[in-house]
This record gives C-alpha cells, structure tokens and sequence, in this order.
C-alpha cells in the first residue's frame, strides 16, 4: 500500500498579513469526528479510494476514486471495515466492509510551522505528519496530526494550495 505524502509551501497569511481563515466551509461538520465513526467505531487511520468500487454484498460499501474512507479494522483477509467520508445524507447505513487492495493511505509531511487562524484550524511544525481525511474543491481540507500527542482537540482543517506531493 503507498503512502501519498504532501507538503506546506506557504504560510497561512492573505495579501494584507493578517491570517486568513474566512473560507472555511461549514459543510465540513458533516465528515466524521477526529476520533471515531458516526456510530461509534474508533478510526485508526484515513485512506484514500485508488478506484471505483461497486459493492456485491449488502455489507459493503460503493465507493469513487479519490473518495476518503476512515478505516475502523483490518484484519488480514483484505476485506476492512470503515466508513466512507462523505456528507451524512449520501452515506450508505449499515455497510462498512470494503476492498483494501483499491486504497491507499492518505497522509502529508508539512514543511513549514503553521499557526492556526481560526477555532477549527490546527497547528503543525516543519515535519509533523497529518492524515488527509477529506478533500473538498473549496481549497480547505480536513485532516490530523498522525502523533496522538500532539493533536488538537477538534482542530481539522488546512488550506490545500499549502501542500504539493513530494517527489
């Protein structure tokens, strides 16, 4: 499985100096909590769909390239459990299970530190890894620090024109 890894090129300032924030879309609510899925399963990490997938069971989940899913187990057999991050109306109640194999996690590096502008964005420093958990087209994503200790408590957001992928 590849790990997609993105980094910070500027800082979080607009023309004036002053820290920029306003965009902020209030749809992101709508996404899964930093720590667990709508019905209480733990998250233990976000992935990102490599494919289309239609599911074949009622258990399983469909799911488009590019969609973001927070994984909740994953045993061995390469079926794993999670829950697709899209607005709460568009989710599929009761299906969980999903191919592993059309998936790859979805993580950044930052490259430079990051103060926050607003209550929903978060703080990094040059290196912290953060774990991609949505991408909307309104240029603000969602995501969390990778090292427990240093998240912050209901801070998720990031502009995306910050980070480019590594080589």
């Amino acid at each position: 499985m590849s790990i997609q890894y993105l980094v910070v090129d500027r800082t979080l300032y607009d023309d004036t100096g002053a820290l920029t924030h306003e965009s902020v879309p209030s749809h992101q609510s709508s996404y899964a909590s930093d720590k667990y899925t709508d019905d209480g399963r733990p998250i233990l990490f976000y992935v990102k769909a490599l494919y289309d997938y239609q599911a074949t069971i009622d258990e399983e989940f469909d799911f488009q390239a590019d969609d973001i899913i927070a994984v909740t187990e994953t045993p061995e057999d390469g079926w794993w459990s999670g829950e697709l991050q899209i607005e709460k109306k568009k989710r599929q109640p009761g299906r969980h299970i999903f191919p592993s194999n059309l998936v790859s996690r979805h993580e950044s590096v930052a490259s430079h530190q990051s103060p926050s502008a607003s209550d929903k964005e978060f703080n990094f420093q040059a290196g912290d890894i953060i774990a991609v958990t949505a991408t909307p087209e309104d240029g603000w994503w969602r995501g969390e620090l990778v090292d427990e200790k240093k998240r912050q408590h209901g801070r998720y957001v990031f502009p995306s024109n910050f980070v480019g992928l590594l080589p």
